[in-house]
């Protein structure tokens, strides 16, 4: 909690959910199913992806949205 109250979380999931290029990185539902429960459809405004294109710069598709980069698998 801030000095200003409780944060509030969206009401929408987030703008990007539909075209983000990190879904097509996991193979398995269940990861995706966890990040986008813990971030897309809750409180996006926590999630590394969007505060990096909110800031206009370069997101990685190995960009994980706790921060944390992914190790990518080469094709």
């Amino acid at each position: 909690m801030s000095a200003d109250g409780p944060k509030k979380m969206p009401s929408q999931p987030c703008p990007h959910s539909t075209s983000c290029p990190l879904y097509p990185q996991f193979t398995m539902a269940s990861f995706l199913r966890y990040w986008r429960t813990s971030y897309c459809d809750a409180d996006y405004t926590r999630c590394a992806r969007f505060r990096l294109s909110q800031e206009g710069k370069p997101v990685p598709v190995n960009l994980l949205p706790s921060g944390n980069l992914m190790k990518l698998s080469p094709k």
